[in-house]
């Protein structure tokens, strides 16, 4: 063949036409730079210019961790109050009732409901209320799982405390410390609900819980039925239970607007979206207050 091609066709009058090599590549060369310049400048006058912007996921966005300096978080603290005629805590069950099984080990004459405690001042605070967010606040870097456990106590047929916050991943030391048996069922919805055997006095369990729950979830002893306590894990820290004067802080809040849950055991969400601005090294402060209907015992109900 050389350095011809035999045969090329261009077209029906040229089919006994021979070029070479050079001419080929020179031709092709031609029609494309015709082409790219026709072609470009149609496409210059019949479509507008577009710009594309890709959007980062807010949650990826680098941002300070929580440890960070007070120009970057600020705090949120407050009260619960409770408005109207606090009722009276009804008797759950008497020491030394023969109806009661256990009744003999508990610590005072009579064990009281401690679903609804209110503080006897004039500003009626109510004890154990959960102030927290659902999620973690967007950019939020978490700390290190604290390595303490939180301690669940079983003592005089109560659970110490009533109501506790946990992180995800942290253990949940239960600990047997009364001389009688017990055992702890978990109320959960995202975790599985660990369920101990019946153990006696003087041992200790631990557990933990990996996934955040959406409000406070149960924990109950089977065999005396009116021991009964909340407990709320979370992947992050930002959550306070009230004190027994109705008080709570949360330190070293993201600057920003946050969108706080209010929730106590007995109606369930005070408030599911309560809006708090935190301003760089300062304090947010705000009173809750809540009429008495508002605290009527509820049916459970999942979120």
């Amino acid at each position: 063949m050389g350095d011809k091609f035999e045969g090329f066709k261009w077209g029906p009058g040229l089919a006994s036409r021979r070029f070479n090599a050079t001419g080929v590549v020179s031709a092709a060369l031609l029609v494309l730079s015709v082409w790219w310049i026709t072609s470009s400048h149609t496409r210059d006058s019949a479509d507008p210019a577009v710009t594309v912007r890709i959007r980062p996921n807010e949650r990826m966005v680098t941002k300070p961790e929580v440890h960070g300096t007070a120009e970057s978080f600020g705090s949120f603290e407050g009260s619960v109050r409770y408005i109207g005629t606090p009722p009276v805590p009804s008797v759950l069950a008497r020491k030394g009732d023969p109806t009661v099984k256990d009744s003999e080990c508990l610590v005072d004459d009579e064990l009281l409901d401690e679903s609804l405690i209110v503080h006897g001042d004039a500003e009626q605070g109510v004890q154990n209320v959960f102030v927290y967010l659902q999620e973690a606040p967007i950019g939020y870097n978490p700390l290190p799982v604290p390595t303490a456990p939180v301690v669940l106590a079983m003592e005089g047929c109560q659970f110490r405390p009533h109501a506790l916050a946990i992180r995800c991943g942290q253990t949940l030391l239960a600990k047997w410390n009364d001389p009688l048996p017990h055992n702890l069922r978990f109320r959960t919805n995202r975790n599985r609900d660990p369920t101990s055997p019946i153990i006696k006095s003087l041992q200790e369990e631990p557990y933990q819980f990996h996934k955040s729950e959406r409000q406070p979830m149960g924990i109950f002893c089977d065999l005396h039925m009116f021991m009964s306590a909340y407990f709320l894990p979370l992947d992050h820290p930002y959550v306070a239970i009230t004190d027994k004067t109705g008080n709570f802080r949360i330190d070293s809040l993201p600057t920003g607007k946050h969108r706080f849950c209010i929730w106590h055991e007995r109606p369930g969400f005070l408030e599911k979206n309560l809006e708090i601005e935190v301003r760089a090294g300062e304090t947010t402060e705000r009173i809750l207050s809540f009429a008495a209907e508002r605290f009527v015992r509820q049916a459970a109900k999942s979120e």
